[in-house]
């Protein structure tokens, strides 16, 4: 009876220990390197279009991108978002993998700059400022 509890117990601990591991890598992810710049489309902050556009990204163990499925997120956004991640090399890994990666894109209030946060290997922040465009004058 002793058998079966302390294999049980040594089961959860390995699995504790894992989901622990996994949480903290973000899936295996530690270096990135990216090829391409994230871009706020100029017709999207035209439109003052916002919103996240969440992609599951699937890497070869040697880190290169095998596949960008983007899953959700406004229709303006998702090329953008779908060049930025087809550009990427990450880490090798001991076997494929695949990991959900969220980019937020936001219309800012000032005229300056975009600004490009990375939150951590999994969650990107981009606040573009909006183009105003005029209408042809009338006389």
């Amino acid at each position: 009876m002793a058998m079966p509890f302390r294999s049980l117990l040594i089961l959860v601990c390995l699995g504790f220990f894992a989901s622990s591991q996994a949480e903290g890598s973000g899936c295996g992810l530690s270096a990135i390197r990216e090829a391409t710049t994230l871009l706020y489309p100029p017709i999207a902050k035209a439109a003052h279009v916002s919103g996240q556009v969440i992609a599951m990204m699937k890497f070869s163990p040697d880190g290169t991108v095998l596949d960008v499925e983007i899953l959700s997120g406004p229709e303006m956004l998702r090329k953008s978002a779908r060049d930025f991640l087809a550009g990427w090399t990450v880490n090798p890994y001991g076997g494929s993998r695949a990991c959900p990666v969220v980019i937020t894109y936001n219309i800012g209030d000032a005229e300056e700059h975009d600004k490009f946060i990375q939150k951590d290997m999994q969650h990107y922040v981009l606040t573009g400022y909006p183009i105003h465009l005029h209408g042809p004058v009338l006389y």
